[in-house]
């Protein structure tokens, strides 16, 4: 869960910086879509790393994580 909150925390802070800029005059987007990109590759990481960690889900009788519900 403290994964989990880290990148919400990253994800909100990168979108407050994103808003400011884009109040303030004309964002670096290019620079702030490399950095969600980055951001979003960290948590299939994270994810994929949990699902290892959790054997699949065969533990709790259900099927793999996929990613989807």
């Amino acid at each position: 869960m403290a994964t989990a909150a880290r990148h919400t925390r990253e994800m909100m802070s990168l979108y407050e910086d994103f808003k400011s800029e884009l109040d303030s005059g004309a964002p670096d987007v290019d620079e702030y879509v490399r950095l969600a990109e980055e951001l979003e590759r960290d948590v299939v990481l994270d994810a994929e790393a949990l699902r290892r960690l959790l054997g699949g889900g065969a533990w709790l009788g259900r099927r793999p994580f996929t990613g989807r519900p």
